[in-house]
């Protein structure tokens, strides 16, 4: 990217607008971005907690949703919920 298409792409976005920064993104304009973006990774969930009372927690979604579908089976017979379903209900 040249010199002047940057500064145009940084007059552009209004998050860099904002912290007022100019071609040279400063220290605390940088991590403001850095945060928005972890911001947007999805967590991974790892836990739950079951209407029954009963709290589960996996080392991450796989082992949560194994872990779950076992409660499932053996407290709660006929209750089968796909992946998308305890993730759904996960934190």
């Amino acid at each position: 990217m040249s010199p002047e298409c940057h500064t145009q792409a940084i007059r552009a976005s209004p998050v860099l607008a904002i912290l007022g920064a100019g071609p040279a993104v400063s220290g605390a304009a940088r991590t403001h971005l850095n945060v928005r973006e972890r911001r947007r990774e999805k967590p991974v969930a790892r836990r739950l907690n079951c209407p029954c009372g009963e709290y589960i927690e996996g080392d991450d979604e796989d082992d949560l949703v194994a872990k779950t579908q076992e409660h499932l089976a053996e407290k709660h017979p006929g209750h089968d919920y796909t992946r998308e379903q305890i993730l759904f209900l996960a934190y």
